[in-house]
């Protein structure tokens, strides 16, 4: 038994647009798993050159994982709720991916039509 949930916000404005997309996945007794992967894209603007915030014209992409294992988490929130049952806890997604270490983390640029300009890994290990 478990979950998996799958969720997409998209922000539009008149300076570009942002768009999260989370993978949070629950396997009961097994592992607690989330991944998610954040766009942004300036608009070109001639009307607004000022601004230097984030390259125009091109796409940051961040993408981050975190996984536990569930006895682990259990644990956890035991002994930082002091409560006897959790089980609330663990159904809280948003409560859960709060609880998560960035177990990886890559992030890039990208120009339409070009290769990637960077590109980073950081791993922790729990």
């Amino acid at each position: 038994n478990g979950v998996a949930h799958l969720g997409l916000k998209v922000r539009v404005m008149p300076s570009g647009f942002l768009i999260l997309l989370r993978h949070f996945l629950r396997i009961d007794q097994v592992v607690f798993a989330l991944r998610e992967t954040r766009l942004y894209h300036r608009f070109v603007n001639a009307a607004n050159p000022g601004s230097n915030d984030a390259p125009r014209g091109k796409l940051l992409v961040q993408t981050t994982s975190s996984r536990v294992n569930y006895d682990a988490l259990k644990e956890y929130a035991v002994k930082t709720t002091l409560e006897q049952d959790v089980s609330p806890y663990l159904l809280d997604e948003n409560w859960i991916g709060a609880q998560l270490l960035v177990t990886s983390k890559d992030e890039h640029c990208k120009i339409p039509q070009a290769e990637v300009l960077a590109f980073e890994t950081q791993e922790v290990i729990l």
